[in-house]
């Protein structure tokens, strides 16, 4: 089909459908449910005469007007150019009547070439709609006494015999009995005589015989006409494609309740006769049972020469807006339901569906499918899943996830639900609640694993599933999980899968699963990615080989980036997840606040943000490390209920040890407190130091405080610092200090020692953010920071990514060293009052929190290592 053509039938008749009464004034169309009626006749060449019948224009029959009754149907562009005088189609003419609508063609289509494949669709579905408007007057109108017929019918206990004149009544009744009395106009059904009738018909029309064998030809199956005569146009987007021809029988009824009957009581087809004469539900001869085999061996439907099915539905209608195809086996269920108001149901034509058919609905506006297969009752359930489960794979790869299940009630009797027979017997209200009370696709698949190992839980003596049916069933799980590509869908299914209270009592929990899917899904998408990746080389080879080296490169570019692309699935899939309200409540209830370090700096609390970087940051030699011990212990003190963890990279254990109990203490011991407190311990003296027990009950034995000398490289810290997140109960992290930190030795050999701290601040800038964690880097200042004036966030040695990945730096300077400054610096530190004897001047260099470039003098005690505010600070003495 030319794009001209699906231009016309895509865009322009949807819209001229909506505006039938402003387009064409002169017919009076007024809107009834089924779409437009006028009470005017089309032949423009007689005086404006009323009809009978009516005119009408409907969706289902999208860019046609008709006359019922056996009158004309006409295109609305044909209508529009026998109205202005029988002007022959043209881009002029298109444009002209376009404008109707404020619609302009695309300027690629004014071309002959497709303008001659228009007007030769154009024919052929004039064509087809005049054998379908023969058809349906044959069915309302054909009275024609034949030779009699025998209607055969069987009930249990009961056997029927009908009388019919000719094949038209047989027709007819048999369309009564389905639940269709009077309904088969709007269903648009027919019925064709015979083969012979129907060409005359047609040459009367003014067609040839050619047109009949190319258009529709029926002629190579003499059973069309015989056996077949009951006629369904295979409409699709409003356009007939061809048309399926129904085996009009009532001994299919009785086929299907004695299959189902034979089933139910184990009897095979070589007993069937016997069984019927004993049971007394046979009468009299062998004509019945003879009829019934007879009608076995011909097939339901035969299809008109070259039916293109799979490249549409059958009766689908342009659809606009955000709407649902309901998916339906056969052809009369879908008419059934569209002519009793149920919209966008359309047919499959069997039990399977193609990706054109989902390509085409989709063009057509459908967003989402609800797929409505005939409950075939529980002797066919299996059969019935398998295609339940074809049919949802087929969508799924054609990029639709939002597929609902509906499932029919059952209903009495041996017969399977259909939604013709459930419309039948219970009413459209009915069909219209099975198709509202849907199941996600995911939430079905996932029902049917939970069936599976019910049953085998049942059959189990024990009732119980054994260790390895339990593994099986998270195995399929946990497959399903990571064939669902939809985060949103995935997250959903697993939610359902853990909520169940069997599942609660395994011990499984929703972030333990979705780590595993992720696990398998990342896996199955890299086994994706490198088979797609060797089919691509393998082309690009052959191309190569043949010495067409520029198409191979050129399909190795239009291919590359999408499969790169294959294994991120499982990574990028969150980006899809929108952002819901209840959850963001709940992430910053659970996000740990941010550590009160126990300082403050020009009059505001100095906070250590949760799940970011801090750095302190000194020359060497100013105390960083005492800076770092005396943070860790105001943690540790102010009872956070957590683990503060310090790791040094600088001295070992014990050194530490002995420096946190010191500042602990806060007590002049001696002249030497460190060389005082580690005599001590080694028996040197015997003096009683007052707290150090309770130190190490209250902060050590309790493991509020944590002291850990390391040589780990940064991946081993990390990893270790995952341990303690996961097994322990840690609140802070503090590490001293970050340029002692190196990369794992080998891979990172060829590395600058500026590339390789970038690596190191970025791997622990991640790990804040994964863990939550505070965590606190000791570090130092390049050579550059020769007194308080020259104290930068630029200027920290050998890592300028420091400045950039960390939420809070704070400079220090040490007022017991002199500075190393100019005249006009000296002046201008001394005017500022920066250099007062034992204290720390500390400035906020970068606070994403908070203001930048408050500054404060801390007081320090170089024998006790104690660092503190001074009793002036909160009136900031700078």
């Amino acid at each position: 089909m030319s794009g001209l053509t699906e231009w016309i039938k895509n865009e322009l008749y949807p819209t001229v459908y909506e505006r039938l009464d402003t387009v064409f004034p002169e017919l009076e169309f007024r809107r009834y449910p089924g779409g437009w009626k006028s009470k005017y006749k089309l032949d423009l060449t007689l005086p404006k005469q009323k009809r009978d019948d009516k005119t009408v224009a409907t969706k289902k029959v999208l860019g046609r007007i008709l006359e019922q009754g056996a009158g004309d149907t006409i295109s609305y562009m044909d209508y529009y150019l026998s109205r202005k005088g029988g002007q022959i189609f043209s881009i002029d003419m298109l444009k002209q009547f376009s404008s109707l609508v404020n619609l302009t063609p695309p300027d690629n289509f004014n071309s002959g070439f497709l303008l001659g494949i228009y007007e030769e669709n154009e024919i052929k579905n004039k064509f087809l709609e005049a054998c379908n408007d023969y058809f349906i007057d044959c069915l309302n109108n054909y009275n024609i006494e034949g030779e009699e017929t025998n209607f055969l019918y069987y009930e249990p206990k009961r056997y029927h015999e009908y009388k019919l004149s000719n094949r038209a009544e047989e027709t007819r009744a048999y369309l009564t009995f389905r639940g269709y009395p009077g309904g088969w106009r709007d269903m648009e059904l027919g019925y064709i005589p015979s083969q012979k009738e129907f060409a005359t018909h047609l040459r009367s029309k003014g067609y040839s015989q050619s047109d009949i064998d190319e258009y529709l030809a029926i002629n190579t199956d003499s059973r069309i006409g015989s056996t077949h005569v009951l006629t369904i146009p295979y409409r699709s987007g409003g356009v007939i494609k061809g048309f399926k021809f129904r085996l009009v029988d009532m001994l299919e009824e009785t086929e299907r309740y004695l299959d189902l009957l034979y089933r139910e009581q184990g009897i095979i087809d070589g007993e069937a006769d016997e069984h019927l004469i004993r049971e007394g539900l046979y009468i009299g001869s062998t004509e019945f049972y003879k009829s019934l085999e007879k009608r076995r061996a011909l097939p339901k439907y035969i299809n008109s020469k070259g039916l293109d099915k799979n490249s549409g539905f059958f009766n689908i209608q342009g659809i606009k807006g955000d709407k649902d195809v309901v998916i339906v086996e056969g052809e009369l269920d879908s008419l059934h339901a569209t002519v009793k108001g149920v919209d966008n149901v359309v047919a499959a034509g069997g039990s399977s569906i193609s990706s054109e058919q989902i390509k085409d609905a989709v063009r057509k506006g459908a967003k989402s499918f609800s797929i409505c297969f005939d409950n075939e009752g529980v002797y066919k359930k299996e059969i019935t899943a398998k295609n339940i489960d074809r049919a949802i794979e087929v969508i799924l790869g054609e990029g639709v996830n939002r597929i609902y299940i509906v499932t029919l009630p059952y209903l009495d009797g041996p017969y399977k639900t259909d939604p013709d027979r459930l419309i039948k017997e219970k009413g459209v209200e009915a069909f219209k609640q099975a198709i509202k009370d849907v199941t996600a696709y995911y939430e079905y698949k996932l029902q049917q694993i939970i069936n599976k190992y019910k049953e085998i839980q049942d059959n189990n003596p024990f009732g119980t599933l054994c260790k390895r049916d339990t593994d099986n069933l998270l195995e399929e799980v946990v497959g399903l999980a990571s064939e669902i590509s939809n985060p949103i869908d995935r997250d959903q299914y697993i939610n359902l899968f853990t909520s169940l209270d069997a599942i609660k009592e395994l011990g499984i929990t929703k972030e333990s699963l979705s780590t595993t899917v992720d696990r398998v899904k990342s896996t199955r998408d890299r086994a994706v990615r490198d088979k797609d990746f060797t089919k691509l080389l393998s082309k690009a080879k052959e191309l190569h080989d043949k010495g067409e080296t520029v198409t191979a490169f050129e399909l190795l570019d239009s291919n590359l980036p999408e499969i790169k692309l294959q294994d991120k699935a499982t990574e990028f899939s969150s980006l899809l997840i929108p952002i819901k309200e209840n959850e963001l409540i709940q992430r910053l209830i659970d996000k740990p606040e941010s550590l009160s370090s126990g300082y403050t700096i020009g009059g505001e609390e100095l906070l250590l943000p949760s799940g970011a970087i801090s750095v302190f940051c000194a020359p060497t030699s100013h105390g960083k490390t005492t800076l770092l011990i005396n943070t860790a212990l105001n943690i540790a003190q102010s009872n956070i209920g957590k683990e503060v963890h310090l790791f040094s990279y600088e001295e070992d254990r014990d050194s530490i040890l002995i420096n946190a109990l010191n500042t602990y203490l806060d007590t002049q011991l001696s002249g030497n407190n460190r060389t005082t407190l580690r005599n001590n311990f080694i028996g040197g003296n015997s003096r009683t130091i007052e707290g150090k027990d309770t130190f190490f009950t209250e902060l050590i034995d309790s493991k509020k405080l944590n002291i850990h000398y390391t040589n780990y490289n940064s991946h081993t810290l990390i990893e270790a610092i995952r341990y303690l997140h996961k097994h322990g109960n840690p609140g802070v992290i503090l590490i001293d200090y970050i340029q002692l930190l190196n990369l794992p030795e080998g891979k990172y050999k060829t590395y600058s020692r500026q590339e390789e701290m970038k690596q190191i601040c970025t791997a622990l800038k991640d790990l804040a953010v994964e863990t939550g964690l505070p965590i606190i880097l000791g570090a130092q200042f390049n050579r550059e920071v020769t007194n308080q004036l020259k104290i930068h966030a630029t200027k920290i040695g050998e890592a300028g990514d420091i400045e950039r990945i960390a939420n809070l730096i704070v400079g220090f300077w040490n007022n017991r060293f002199k500075p190393l400054a100019t005249d006009g610096e000296l002046n201008e530190i001394n005017n500022k009052g920066v250099n007062t004897p034992d204290s720390l001047y500390a400035v906020v260099l970068k606070n994403r929190g908070g203001r930048v470039g408050l500054e404060e003098l801390l007081s320090f005690n170089g024998n006790t290592g104690k660092i503190k505010n001074s009793s002036s600070s909160n009136n900031n003495p700078l």
